[in-house]
């Protein structure tokens, strides 16, 4: 169906460009028009057929459909799923991911820059990672980082940015939250831990969830998760 919308988009598109330019071309035999009035025309004509089309192609879908009762039981959904790092975002080799799953494993990071719980990448404004729910999964409601704030120039994220998508290939974001978390005095010894949680009106329907997190200096995260209420 989208090939053929696209088909038939063009033809539209190439059809009012031919007739744009052959009414051009009248006017020019009657009133002896400049080409580039013709050009002018053909452009315009081009560019409002264009506009209808992508207005229609890039129309975000209504994937906001569902309910959510908090006084339900909160399930996370995300435990034991795969995920990919943004290649332009890697994980720091001096504090790696082990194997791939240390931020889906269930397993919360101590108040301690030292716990081998917690990934560190650097270097970046936004560090990008999209977990893959393995199904798209009706309902999903709150979306949360669990992140290190303290010394070493380790600081909780300013703000975090939830995509969500059931292919894969076309994301729409679904909502995002800023922080306003203190960060340590310099030289100070306290670690603290943080949940920075987006929390949305209506439960959405997705298989991939990408979380955006913005960086202040090194990020120190332990589990990325997405919940339901059930």
């Amino acid at each position: 169906m989208k090939k053929l919308s696209l088909f038939l988009t063009l033809v539209m598109i190439l059809t009012t460009c031919l007739f744009a330019f052959a009414s051009c071309n009248e006017k020019a035999d009657e009133s002896q028009a400049t080409s580039s009035e013709v050009s002018e025309a053909v452009s315009e004509a081009v560019s409002e057929a264009v506009s209808e089309a992508v207005s229609e192609e890039v129309s975000v879908p209504d994937i906001f459909l569902y309910d959510i009762d908090r006084t339900k039981t909160k399930t996370v959904k995300t435990v034991g799923k795969t995920y990919e790092v943004d290649a332009t975002t890697p994980i720091a080799e001096a504090w790696p991911d082990v194997e791939g799953k240390d931020l889906t494993d269930g397993i919360y990071g101590a108040a301690d820059g030292a716990d081998a719980a917690y990934a560190g990448i650097s270097g970046v404004s936004t560090a990008f990672i999209v977990v893959d729910l393995g199904e798209a999964i009706e309902g999903l409601a709150d979306f949360e980082v669990t992140a290190l704030n303290g010394n070493w120039g380790v600081y909780a994220p300013p703000k975090v940015t939830v995509y969500v998508s059931e292919d894969g290939d076309i994301f729409y974001e679904a909502g995002s939250v800023e922080t306003d978390i203190a960060y340590p005095e310099a030289g100070s010894e306290e670690w603290t831990t943080h949940t920075i949680s987006v929390q949305l009106e209506k439960g959405v329907k997705a298989r991939f969830v990408k979380f955006a997190i913005d960086l202040s200096g090194w990020l120190f995260i332990s589990e990325l998760e997405a919940s339901t209420y059930e």
